[in-house]
């Protein structure tokens, strides 16, 4: 099913013209020009209703926005105390640990209890601010690295027998001189920070 357009001859559209010219003709001029200055005003006084009640609508906001401040001063500051939130937070972690562990396989399970142990997490906690440092692991091991290629070749070439405690200490002397390191260059960091 295809529309068509209405035909769009001159004679159609002459008509129109017609119509609309007739129905200028009933109305008298004076009242054409009324209705224009009538749609004119009315258009004018929408424009300024609408200012003034966005003028209203700003004046009610800060004044209910004054209220509400006034009204929050008012209210007793309660404080929030932490004493209970540690002890929520504790038992909330115990039962999504058990929780876990019930989901494990038995020799992970068993490990994990172990692992989370309160002793077990303090000593890793500690360990993790002081073991982990970059600065020492890699002093450590340069320290470890040298001194053991160095002690090898003297007990290869001088004949003496290799003892292996020796680079297990050169890592300990190496991370304790990385760390050591590290604590200086961050002191003069601080005080080159602070005197500027």
């Amino acid at each position: 099913m295809s529309e068509h357009a209405p035909d769009q001859n001159p004679e159609h559209l002459k008509g129109f013209e017609e119509l609309a010219e007739s129905a200028e003709h009933m109305l008298p001029k004076g009242e054409i020009i009324d209705i224009k200055k009538h749609e004119r005003a009315r258009s004018e006084t929408l424009v300024e209703a609408r200012a003034q009640a966005a003028e209203t609508a700003q004046s009610e906001t800060k004044h209910d926005a004054l209220k509400q401040l006034e009204a929050a001063e008012d209210v007793p500051q309660v404080s929030h105390s932490n004493t209970l939130d540690a002890p929520l937070r504790a038992l909330s972690f115990h039962r999504q640990i058990i929780r876990i562990q019930h989901k494990l396989p038995a020799a992970q399970r068993v490990l994990s209890k172990v692992i989370h142990q309160p002793a077990v997490r303090v000593v890793s906690e500690v360990a993790e601010k002081t073991v982990s440092r970059p600065s020492g692991l890699l002093g450590g091991g340069l320290v470890a690295f040298l001194g053991s290629s160095s002690y090898l070749y003297l007990a290869k070439h001088i004949g003496f027998n290799y003892n292996h405690f020796v680079a297990i200490a050169l890592f300990v002397g190496g991370f304790i001189a990385g760390l050591i390191l590290e604590l200086i260059v961050h002191f003069f960091a601080a005080s080159r920070r602070a005197s500027n």
